[in-house]
């Protein structure tokens, strides 16, 4: 896929359900096979200098998830404690990536 628009984004949920039961009010998790399904969206090398700056900025920035139920802040962590996190298999999430 080429270009992206906000139905293929979010398929196969349909923006008429997203908007009634996830907008403002939870979060949605769409789980895709194809792990490379929004590759076109954002690089490597984008989340490497996102990832980098938020530890540099604001370390609070970024949360470790070792499982769906815990997470940690990144507050005394640098880049490569969290990339070596998430080779382990833990999530990363860049919070205030639009700053």
């Amino acid at each position: 896929m080429s270009e992206f628009n906000f139905d293929s984004l979010i398929a196969p949920i349909l923006a008429e359900r997203f908007f009634s039961e996830f907008w403002e009010t939870k979060p949605l998790r769409i789980s895709r096979k194809q792990c490379d399904y929004y590759a076109p969206l954002v690089s490597g090398d984008d989340i490497d200098y996102m990832l980098t700056v938020a530890c540099l900025l604001d370390r609070g920035g970024v949360d470790v998830i070792h499982d769906s139920k815990s997470s940690e802040g990144a507050s005394e962590r640098p880049a490569a404690a969290v990339y070596q996190a998430y080779r382990r298999g833990a999530s990363v999430r860049i919070r205030g990536v639009n700053r």
